[in-house]
């Protein structure tokens, strides 16, 4: 006879469920357009299990720490770090798909009365990695000697609060309309996973033929309930869930489009050692989807939409995508001058044989800094020298700098009016102050910057850009 405390746990864990039939089982495939967002309870015992490893612990990026909640694991669960599971399990970026695989497959599988893990629906990360559920024992045993379900139940008003204001705050309709409106007019059912500890992990498959999952971070503003963000808030953060959910509607044009792409969109001009290349069409539709993204926010965020698509594009060069930037301007250019409604036609499917018929023909490069020294000294508090581009540059009036000192002060500096005197296109004299002990460093074209250095053809100056300061 089950006691009182199993009938509550129970009830709870039914209340933090109330809309997850749609999911419960093999998906209804006759079912359309349905969005749903859903935290698994297997899902998140998952990520309870990676955040006390020592890989979660010390990386700064897997998990997300930044909220009461982690808190709350870290002092719960940290006394079950010596469980053979957790050594088991100690993943690293090195081992990216054993993780996915543990993590995410994690959503395929929910807890019967008898506290046994069971599969609910066939749905598998990667077909030729199982590491969820080889290990299924050992992670039961986990469960039960930490008291993961009770402490699931005792935050299951959290996570529900944290469901319910994600699916209101972030605009997954317009999304999905805009989809549909602008790209393919496929018909799709989409599950958003979300856990309050995933960290950098975005991930998009496909349970079924008319349902895709995607595994998303939290915005730290929805993690910490703070009412009515602003825009640029939720602009920035919707990237994560809208450059994943795209895929479903992108991929199959891609796939259609794959020997135009091929021939037309070469890898090695667009891509550094990104880790897409060779993929198929992979690297045209990462550029594409972020495309697609900046277009979205253009709509959606017409005010806000120019910073917001900027940081992105610093951190897609970062990552290899060197051109992002250029491309996306580019296709924004070619979608706004079709003539007729775009969206009663989905546009871009007419623009992809334009926007691969430009990129055949370009010929881009790295912009970088090519001074004959890599220090700028100060006079008098002054410093004033003159930067040499390895390309031309579009003559912009104001220019947003990041300031660190030797004592490890950080300030943002934006320069305009005297402090910026373009020679020719290729030669910049800055003149500017700061107070910095000893020695410093400029640092250009950072995630944030405003005002930033972009070459005559669109291309970003290379993130991260450093020059040594010393007084």
């Amino acid at each position: 006879m089950k006691n009182k405390s199993s009938f509550f746990l129970i009830f709870i864990l039914n209340l933090l469920y109330f809309t997850n039939e749609v999911c419960a089982n093999e998906f209804d495939k006759s079912a359309t357009n349905l969005i749903h967002v859903e935290i698994s309870e297997v899902h998140e015992l998952t990520n309870i299990i990676i955040a006390i490893t020592d890989y979660g612990l010390s990386d700064s990026w897997e998990v997300q720490k930044r909220s009461t909640y982690y808190k709350k694991v870290i002092s719960h669960f940290l006394n079950f770090k010596n469980h053979s599971l957790i050594r088991d399990v100690n993943y690293s970026r090195e081992k990216w798909a054993e993780l996915i695989s543990f993590r995410s497959d994690a959503y395929s599988f929910e807890f019967n009365e008898n506290d046994k893990i069971i599969r609910r629906n066939s749905f598998r990360s990667f077909d030729n990695l199982n590491e969820f559920e080889k290990k299924i024992l050992l992670i039961e045993d986990f469960s039960r000697i930490s008291g993961f379900r009770n402490f699931f139940a005792d935050n299951a008003n959290y996570l529900s609060e944290l469901k319910t204001n994600y699916s209101d705050i972030i605009p997954l309709n317009d999304m999905v309309n805009f989809l549909k409106n602008k790209v393919n007019n496929v018909v799709y059912n989409h599950v958003i996973c979300i856990s309050p500890l995933l960290g950098r992990q975005n991930l998009h498959r496909n349970i079924n033929e008319n349902t895709t999952i995607d595994f998303v971070p939290v915005p730290d503003f929805i993690l910490n309930n703070i009412s009515n963000p602003a825009d640029l808030e939720i602009a920035t953060d919707l990237h994560s869930i809208f450059t994943e959910i795209s895929h479903a509607y992108v991929n199959p044009i891609t796939f259609d489009f794959g020997r135009l792409i091929k021939n037309k969109f070469i890898d090695k001009v667009w891509d550094l050692n990104s880790g897409y290349s060779g993929y198929k069409t992979a690297v045209f539709n990462e550029y594409l989807t972020w495309s697609l993204y900046d277009l979205f926010i253009l709509e959606q965020f017409p005010k806000i939409n120019n910073s917001i698509s900027l940081f992105w594009h610093f951190q897609n060069a970062d990552r290899g995508f060197i051109f992002s930037y250029n491309f996306s301007i580019k296709l924004i250019e070619l979608y706004s001058n079709l003539k007729g409604k775009p969206h009663e036609s989905y546009g871009i499917k007419e623009v992809i044989p334009r926007i691969l018929d430009w990129s055949n023909q370009q010929s881009l490069k790295l912009t970088y800094i090519i001074n004959h020294k890599d220090t700028l000294k100060a006079s008098n508090g002054i410093f004033s020298d003159t930067l040499i581009f390895s390309e031309p540059m579009k003559k912009v009036s104001k220019i947003t700098m990041l300031i660190e000192s030797s004592n490890n002060i950080i300030d943002t500096l934006t320069i305009e009016g005297n402090s910026i005197f373009w020679i020719d296109s290729k030669h910049l004299k800055l003149t500017f102050s700061n107070k910095i002990e000893k020695f410093g460093h400029i640092i250009f074209n950072w995630w944030g910057t405003q005002f930033p250095l972009v070459s005559e053809e669109n291309v970003l100056m290379k993130p991260y850009t450093r020059i040594s300061l010393l007084n």
